[in-house]
Parts: C-alpha cells; sequence; structure tokens
C-alpha cells in the first residue's frame, strides 16, 4: 500500500547532543562571567562550568562570599524528557542546594524550560541570590539565612560581553538606527561610592515596600550606576505598575458603573501592592465616601417607601370596615393632625442628595487639585531636564486619571493638556535618546537586544525547519519566546511567536503521524492525530486564525487515516489469506467514502486498488495450485488472468499495485519458461532443433525484461535454459552440416563408383561422429543394391570450421 506522504529522517540522540553542545557554547558567548570549563564524553554528557560572581559559601567561620564557582552538570538516559543532574563541584551554600550530595533540586524548573541554556540562567540566579525561595527547598536552614540577608540579595548577576551586546544591536536592520541619538557612545559606569544615602534610601524603600517613591528614586540615579539591589527594586516596581495600571482601570469602570463597593475593592487591592501611591489613596476615599452616601441614600428611600406602605395599609383597613389591632395614635399625639410629614420627609431627602451632589464635587475638585499638582511635577522635570521622571509622571496620570462624577467633562481638557506637554521636542528627543526605532517605535537598549537575541534564535529556527529539523526548529522557537517573555513592551513579538510554535508543533505531528503511516503504525499515528487535534483545542481561545487554517486539514487527514487504516487491515488480511475479513474491511472502507465529504482523490484511487487487489488474491490459490503441480500452462494462463485485472484498470491502480503485480508477472513468467522447457525438451527429442531454439528464446528472453535477478528460483531457472539454449543450437548446427553433406553426396557417389548405376544407391544420409579441434567428423554412408543385394557404402568427411571446405578423409 502506498501513503501520499512523507516525513522527514528522525534526528538521531548522537546528532541531538551535538546540537545541544554546540547551542550552549554559543549561548555562554554572550556572557563574560560564565564559562564552559570542560566537557566529558562524545558527544558529551556533562558539563562543567564556571560562575565567576559573587555567591555566599560555607567555610569555618560560618557563611562568607566566594567568587568562583564549579558546576557539574550531566544529561542523563531519555535527555531530554528526563532532567539533567546538577552537582556543586565547589562549596556553595543555597536553599535549593542538598549538603548531603551536593545536588541541586532543578527538577521543577526543568519541567518548566527543558532548555540547557535556560538552565545555566537559572543556576546563576540560584547561587547569586537573586532567586532562594524554591518549592520544596532542600536546605530549610539557607532559607532562614537568605531571609536575614535578603536586604543584601542579589549579589551579582550574569554579566553581557560587550562583543556580544555589539552583535545583538547589529542584528536589527540598518535603517532602524539612528546615529543622532547617541546609539555608539560610551556610558562610563557611575562609582556607587559617590551615592551611597540614595543606594540605602532605595534599599530602606524597598524593605518597606514603598515602591511609588522607590519608582522615583531610581528614576533619579544615573543608568549606569549598578548595585545588587537595584535589578530587584526595578523588576518590582515594573511588576507593581503592570498590575496597578490593570487594576486603575478595573476600578475606574465599576465606579462609572455605580459599583463602589467593588471599586473600592480594586482601590485596595492596588494599595496593597503599592501603599504610598497617592492616586490611589485619593481613589480609594473618593470611593468610601461615594459608597457611603449611596448606602445613606438608599436607607432613607426605604424608610419612606416602608412608611408609605404602612399608612396605605392603614387607610385601606379603615374604608374597608375590617376590624384590626388599634393603631396607637397616641405615638404621634404631640403632632397636629394635619402636620405635613411626608413634605419634609421628602424635603430631607432633598438636602441629603443635594449635600451628597456637594460632597461629590467637593471630591472631584479634590481629585483635580492632585492631577493639576502631578501635571505640575511633571512640569517641572521638565524644566530640571529630568525627562525619563517627567515622562513616566506625565504618562501615570494620563493613562490611570481617577475617574470623576460631577466634573466628569474636565478629564477631556486635562489629557489634551498632558498629551501636549509629552508631545514637546525636548522630551521626546530626550526619551529617543539612546534607543533605538524598530517597527516605527523607539525601544531601550536591552530591549533592543533582547530584539536582536530573537532574531538570531528565530533566524537559526527559521533554517532548521528548512532543513526538515522541526524538533529543533520548535525548541528554538520556544527559546526565544522564552527569552522576550520578560520584555512586556514586546507582547505583539510573543503572540507572533507563539503562534509560529503552536503551527509548527501541529505541522510536526502530523508529519510524524504521516510517518507512521508509512510504517503501518497505525496506533502510533492515531495517538499524533488525536495529540494534534487536542493542540488544536487547546489553542482555540488564544489564536482562533491557527485552530481555523489547521482544524480542517487536520480533520481531512484524520478521516483518511481512519479509512486508509481500515485499507491497511484489509492488505494485512490478505497477506494472510484471510480473504472475507479483507472483503469485510474494503466493505466499511467503501462506506466511509459514501458519508465523509474529506476522503481524497488520491484515497478513493486507493479503495479501487484494494479492491482489485482482492480480486487477484481470489484468484492467486487456484493459480498457486496449478504451480505446485507443475501444470506450467494453467499456471501460466491463471496467473495472467489475475494481472489482467490490473492491466484493465487507469494507470494509478496499477502503479498503486506495482510491487504485487511484479511478484504476480514473476510467476507466471516462471510458469511459462517451465512450460518452454517442457516442450523445448519434446522439439528436441524429433530434432525438430528450430522449434526448440524458438521455445528457450522466447522464455529466456521473457525472464531477463521482468529483471529478476533477485529471486534464486528465477536465476537457476536462467541457468537451465541458457544451458539448454547452447546444447540445441550445437545439435542444430550439426544437423544444417549433415543437411549440407546430403546435398552433395549423391554426385560424389556418382563419380566415385561409375560402375554403379544411380538407381541402385539409396538411403544417402550424413552423421555427425565428433570433433577433433577445429574439425567436425561426418559419416556419409548409402545403400547399393546392385549386385542383388544390399550393401553400405560409407565415407568420412571432415569440416574445417575455419575454412568452411570438406575434405574426404577415408571412403
Amino acid at each position: 500500500m502506498r501513503i501520499m506522504a512523507n516525513a522527514p529522517e528522525l534526528v538521531t540522540e548522537s546528532g541531538y547532543l551535538n546540537s545541544e553542545r554546540d547551542k550552549l557554547i554559543n549561548f555562554l558567548k554572550q556572557y563574560a562571567n560564565i564559562a564552559l570549563a570542560g566537557t566529558r564524553g562524545e558527544p558529551p554528557r556533562k558539563y562543567e562550568l564556571e560562575f565567576n560572581m559573587r555567591a555566599y559559601v560555607p567555610d569555618e567561620d560560618g557563611i562568607s562570599v566566594g567568587r568562583k564557582h564549579r558546576i557539574l552538570i550531566t544529561l542523563p538516559l531519555g535527555f531530554p524528557q528526563n532532567a539533567p543532574k546538577v552537582e556543586a563541584l565547589s562549596p556553595m551554600y543555597h536553599p535549593a542546594l542538598n549538603e548531603d550530595d551536593d545536588s541541586f533540586a532543578i527538577a521543577a524548573q526543568w519541567a518548566r524550560q527543558p532548555s540547557l541554556p535556560d538552565l545555566v540562567i537559572y543556576l546563576a540566579s540560584l547561587i547569586t541570590g537573586r532567586i532562594y525561595k524554591v518549592e520544596n527547598p532542600v536546605n530549610p536552614d539557607a532559607t532562614e539565612w537568605y531571609d536575614e540577608h535578603k536586604k543584601d540579595l542579589p549579589l551579582d548577576s550574569p554579566a553581557k560581553s560587550n562583543k556580544e551586546q555589539e552583535s545583538l544591536l547589529g542584528m536589527l536592520e540598518e535603517d532602524d538606527f539612528n546615529p543622532a541619538f547617541g546609539m555608539d557612545e560610551e556610558i562610563p559606569e557611575e562609582d556607587p561610592g559617590k551615592y551611597q544615602d540614595q543606594i540605602q534610601e532605595i534599599r530602606d524603600l524597598l524593605a518597606q515596600n514603598q515602591l511609588y517613591i522607590l519608582g522615583k528614586r531610581l528614576n533619579e540615579l544615573p543608568p549606569s550606576l549598578w548595585f545588587p539591589e537595584r535589578d530587584e527594586a526595578e523588576e518590582k516596581v515594573k511588576k507593581a505598575k503592570q498590575e496597578t495600571k490593570k487594576l486603575f482601570a478595573m476600578a475606574k469602570k465599576q465606579e462609572d458603573a455605580g459599583n463602589y463597593g467593588k471599586a473600592v475593592e480594586y482601590a485596595q487591592a492596588i494599595l496593597a501592592r503599592i501603599p504610598d501611591h497617592p492616586d490611589a489613596q485619593a481613589l480609594a476615599q473618593r470611593l468610601q465616601q461615594s459608597s457611603f452616601i449611596t448606602a445613606s441614600l438608599t436607607d432613607a428611600l426605604s424608610e419612606q417607601e416602608s412608611a408609605a406602605a404602612k399608612g396605605a395599609t392603614h387607610e385601606h383597613t379603615q374604608a374597608s370596615g375590617e376590624s384590626g389591632p388599634p393603631i396607637p395614635k397616641q405615638k404621634m399625639a404631640w403632632l397636629p393632625e394635619d402636620f405635613p410629614l411626608r413634605r419634609i420627609l421628602l424635603g430631607a431627602l432633598g438636602v441629603v442628595v443635594a449635600f451628597w451632589i456637594f460632597t461629590l464635587a467637593m471630591s472631584d475638585q479634590s481629585t483635580l487639585s492632585m492631577i493639576n499638582r502631578r501635571i505640575q511635577d511633571g512640569q517641572n522635570y521638565i524644566d530640571q531636564k529630568q525627562y525619563a521622571n517627567a515622562k513616566e509622571v506625565l504618562e501615570n496620570v494620563r493613562d490611570n486619571m481617577p475617574g470623576l462624577t460631577v466634573l466628569w467633562f474636565r478629564k477631556g481638557g486635562l489629557k489634551k493638556k498632558i498629551n501636549k506637554m509629552l508631545a514637546e521636542p525636548a522630551l521626546v528627543e530626550s526619551t529617543h535618546r539612546s534607543r533605538v526605532k524598530y517597527k516605527g517605535n523607539y525601544v531601550d537598549r536591552d530591549t533592543a537586544m533582547a530584539l536582536g537575541e530573537m532574531a538570531r534564535m528565530e533566524q537559526a529556527a527559521a533554517q532548521q525547519l528548512a532543513n526538515g529539523q522541526d524538533d529543533e526548529a520548535i525548541r528554538s522557537y520556544s527559546q526565544a519566546l522564552n527569552y522576550i517573555s520578560a520584555y512586556p513592551v514586546l507582547g505583539d513579538e510573543q503572540k507572533r511567536l507563539d503562534a509560529i510554535v503552536k503551527k509548527t508543533s501541529v505541522g510536526l505531528l502530523l508529519k510524524q503521524a504521516a510517518q507512521a503511516e508509512k510504517q503501518n503504525n497505525w496506533d502510533n499515528a492515531d495517538d499524533l492525530y488525536r495529540e494534534a487535534e487536542t493542540r488544536l483545542r487547546e489553542s482555540a481561545a488564544e489564536s482562533a486564525a491557527i485552530t481555523a487554517e489547521y482544524a480542517p486539514i487536520v480533520q481531512k487527514r484524520r478521516s483518511g487515516f481512519r479509512l486508509r487504516r481500515t485499507l491497511g487491515q484489509a492488505a494485512e488480511a490478505m497477506s494472510k489469506n484471510r480473504l472475507d475479513s479483507a472483503r469485510s474491511y474494503l466493505q466499511q472502507a467503501r462506506q466511509m467514502q459514501a458519508t465523509s465529504q474529506d476522503i481524497s482523490r488520491e484515497d478513493s484511487i486507493l479503495i479501487d486498488a484494494t479492491h482489485v487487489q482482492l480480486q487477484i488474491y481470489e484468484m492467486l490459490p487456484k493459480a498457486k495450485q496449478a504451480f505446485e503441480r507443475r501444470q506450467w500452462k494453467e499456471a501460466a494462463a491463471l496467473y495472467q488472468q489475475a494481472i489482467s485485472l490490473a492491466d484493465n484498470s487507469p494507470p494509478e491502480i496499477r502503479q498503486s499495485l506495482a510491487d504485487l503485480l511484479h511478484q504476480v508477472e514473476r510467476t507466471r513468467d516462471v510458469a511459462f519458461a517451465n512450460q518452454a522447457l517442457r516442450e523445448a525438451s519434446r522439439a528436441a527429442g524429433r530434432r525438430d532443433w528450430a522449434s526448440a531454439l524458438r521455445l528457450e528464446n522466447a522464455a529466456l528472453s521473457r525472464l531477463n525484461s521482468g529483471h529478476y535477478d533477485q529471486s534464486p528460483e528465477v536465476v537457476e531457472l536462467q541457468r537451465r535454459l541458457e544451458g539448454q539454449l547452447a546444447q540445441h543450437r550445437q545439435h542444430s548446427g550439426q544437423a544444417n552440416l549433415g543437411k549440407a553433406l546430403e546435398a552433395r553426396g549423391a554426385a560424389y557417389f556418382r563419380s566415385s563408383f561409375p560402375n554403379i548405376p544411380e538407381k541402385d544407391l539409396a538411403s544417402l544420409k550424413a552423421t555427425f561422429l565428433r570433433r577433433e579441434g577445429a574439425r567436425q567428423i561426418y559419416e556419409l554412408s548409402c545403400m547399393d543394391s546392385s549386385g542383388g543385394r544390399a550393401s553400405k557404402l560409407a565415407v568420412l568427411f571432415a569440416y574445417d570450421e575455419r575454412s568452411g571446405q570438406w575434405t574426404p578423409i577415408r571412403n
């Protein structure tokens, strides 16, 4: 059976390990303080790494800081499905390090990111203290130590090499760079000693979780100033800003809908993340006031409606004459009977509403004052040429502007004012300085380097995909996706790469399924198709485009697979001579063809080919029986009838049955050749050499043209035919020479025996006797009846094969 699909060759384990080694070596070239100290094995299964960075180490006096550390990574059998083993070769101290066997607990991390480069960075984060709160720590004492010294963490970080930074920036298009923005300028590192007070304040703010002021203080520091807490502080502020931005939007939405209680919850969630955020504090205060007034108004209206309902009930009872409990009028006896209680209550309600509106207006005015103060802060930063701080303050006010109630119409004007300030040339130019233009937008150096690294990984993945290395391509795309996931500004790139990973994964599953089909591994193919469908279902919510593109393809391939599997089962049944089962499978395939719209033309041809194949198999037992009985003529005719079934079918069907037909044709030609040998032997017995030669030549020609050289049976039959053909050619030649001698024998006898009347010479005959070198010896004889009785006259003649002459040698 032929399957119309091709699959790439599988990558060997040796090739994969060599590829992992090359990727790790290239990855480590990016870092100045992480090096590959050596490998073991070919291909390598052990990697010894050296980390030149500050980390805690145990010593005689307790715990101190070391600067050089070695780690051994061992790749197990079943890598990468099984996590590597990581051992510390030098003393280290960490919650994830087992002091009994010096092994790091990295299984959970490997399950999330099964990549050697990602593992190296994770190990660097562990030993420098950037990450110390791990799942299921194996050294609880170390966890307590790190908690007590967290103000000193992280101790260090991986340092990019200068060469790598240049190469990453060079990965972007040249047209996207603007030299006027100072990309080529060297930024000298600042001395942390000059900023000890500011650094200490940042540490205190970080410990107190005062993230709003912390963000302002970080922006006031030079970008080139580095100290251990800076990365953690910037990351914490960045994460808090991202979270609170969403919470502000949700709080505003709830406030606009009048759901003040829910809006207060969001405001409190903001304060839980950034307790010192002034906008969040103002928002929470305003929402609490609005919630209180709304609740008071609701209670007042409820009381009024309750009183009105009771009065109406009483009047109805009196009017109807129904008896009921007496009304305690003495409670209202101090009021005149015509006292306008309802009007007074309505008036009081109006006062409450007016007070509420007044309170909202005052709250709005307070919010506007706060917004204007923030705008003025931005202007002051612009005047002081602190453009980064100005941009952050103004964008924060614009994007997180609190909701207004009575004075809602003022928001539009404020936003226009902020946008106008943000568009000032000095602020725009300073913002873009030391940045890179990418797809029309300016990004900072770190993001530009991330884009360059992403482009390198994506280029390698595309090349692997072009080479049919789909597994490697998926790993490279996933690595690129993991790499840029830390950059929210690259959200579009993350979505694009995520879509590529999903599409490539589904495509690989389809290729593997086709390969499994080709090997008749139907269960494995079924599992692969099911996994492809599962992947599509999982990505349906995230990417409708991928589902829309691949769902019809997978459905069509799966429908075709079910049919091809059924036809494969039919073929297997035929090969085991279970023809009834084969007929049943073929009938199932016919039903699938009739009920499905996803059956391709190739699969339809496959159904017809299986039908013809079944007809051939139904004819073979009788032909085989005749063959085994050496009824060669009948066997050859029956095999030819089976072949004629395919000959009368379309060319596509005959092509799909090529292997089967080749076997049937070989058996037919063997039967034909054996029949020819039998008939040639009979012709030779009659000395009908011409018929014998004709039969043998025809049989030999058929065997030679069938290309059956690989069959021992055919080779032996060819040898027999060639030997018998050579022998019969010799006999035929001798017979022809004898006839030529007989034609001239009568004249020879008349001239040699003139006394014998010609009428008395009879039974002229030439007989081959022997060969002497290049001469053939014949006896020429006749019967002489001239003396009244018959006597034999005989002469020996020699025929010279070189000269072609006859010579009498003895009477």
